[in-house]
């Protein structure tokens, strides 16, 4: 142990410096946590906004949708919905035949909790006047709208970026080289 004040001095402000990176790291954590929630949870309530728009009720109270976004059409999407109204329950086909089961909150709170999918995958689900909606997360850094409030800037879209390397590749491999690199023993 060092014992001359020098040394006491880089020690304390080492310790200083550890103390303020854990400091930093866990606020900045909590900041990225809190606004992917945030975006999270904006996605879900628009996404329920627009489901309630499209939702008619017929005479004998049973609940309709005029129109859907495709999402909700395309089996085991990660995009789900549930609507249960006057005893009649209204569901997503992309829940195919399985159920969404989720205990029913109180009417009128807005809940945003985790959640598990038909297929095991990690929903996220908000109750606004007692309907459910899900959203599967993957996916969610591709798109630039959350790109843009996370990194502030315009990030080029997974789409330009393979055709990026596509090009690099063409561009600095000569025609057949990763075919025979595939193929070789």
């Amino acid at each position: 142990m060092t014992t001359t004040l020098r040394g006491r001095l880089q020690l304390a402000l080492g310790a200083c410096l550890v103390a303020f990176s854990l400091l930093l790291w866990f606020a900045g954590n909590r900041t990225l946590e809190a606004l992917a929630r945030d975006l999270v949870a904006a996605q879900l309530a628009d996404s329920a906004e627009s489901l309630l728009a499209a939702l008619d009720f017929g005479a004998d109270g049973v609940p309709a949708l005029r129109q859907v976004a495709p999402e909700y059409d395309k089996p085991f999407s990660g995009h789900y919905f549930r609507i249960e109204a006057n005893g009649h329950a209204l569901q997503s086909r992309s829940l195919w035949d399985e159920n969404l089961t989720l205990a029913a909150p109180a009417t009128g709170r807005f809940d945003l909790l985790r959640v598990t999918g038909p297929q095991a995958q990690p929903l996220g689900w908000q109750n606004a006047a007692g309907n459910v909606l899900g959203l599967y997360l993957h996916g969610l850094f591709e798109d630039p709208s959350i790109l843009q409030a996370l990194f502030g800037a315009a990030v080029p879209t997974l789409d330009s970026v393979f055709d990026g390397l596509a090009d690099f590749v063409e561009q600095h491999f000569a025609p057949g080289v990763l075919q025979a690199l595939v193929a070789a023993p």
